[in-house]
């Protein structure tokens, strides 16, 4: 765990010297946003998300990103918007239909969740990532067994 820890710390201080050299690098503000959020500071990574998207409005990565530590501070509604907006500009990014059927299964949302699962399904058939592909069926069977009482699933 420390290495980790101190692997994040350098890769923001890398970060940090790549931002000074070119302060329109909005892939070094990303990427150190990853590395705030690994490290626990998820407002500071946030911002660098943000500096990111500011400067390059079609990077979805970065509303990716934001999204996911959206989602992680319990703030649903602004993962989805970060999610919808990555999908408007990559709609092949099979890992965002996911985790935005996380938000909105979370949000009690789940004919939305359910959609968005059976997208990611075919998307991660179509490149080839199975065991995604199985996550993704699981949580729809589960939707679908909400329907019935005397079935049980669990969340992927």
């Amino acid at each position: 765990m420390e290495d980790s820890w101190i692997a994040n710390d350098r890769k923001v201080a890398q970060y940090n010297q790549m931002i000074s050299a070119a302060s329109n690098n909005y892939e070094a503000y990303c990427k150190r946003g990853i590395a705030f959020y690994n490290l626990g500071k998820v407002e500071l990574a946030i911002k660098d998300y943000d500096q990111a998207i500011a400067i390059n409005f079609d990077y979805a990565y970065a509303h990716y990103c934001r999204g996911i530590a959206y989602f992680n501070l319990g703030d649903n509604a602004g993962a989805i918007k970060d999610y919808s907006l990555a999908l408007i500009i990559d709609p092949e990014l099979s890992y965002v239909y996911y985790d935005r059927g996380l938000a909105y299964y979370y949000m009690d949302n789940k004919e939305e969740a359910k959609q968005d699962f059976c997208i990611a399904a075919t998307l991660y058939k179509k490149q080839g990532y199975l065991d995604w592909y199985k996550n993704a069926i699981e949580n729809i069977k589960l939707i679908e067994s909400l329907q019935n009482p005397n079935s049980f699933a669990k969340l992927q």
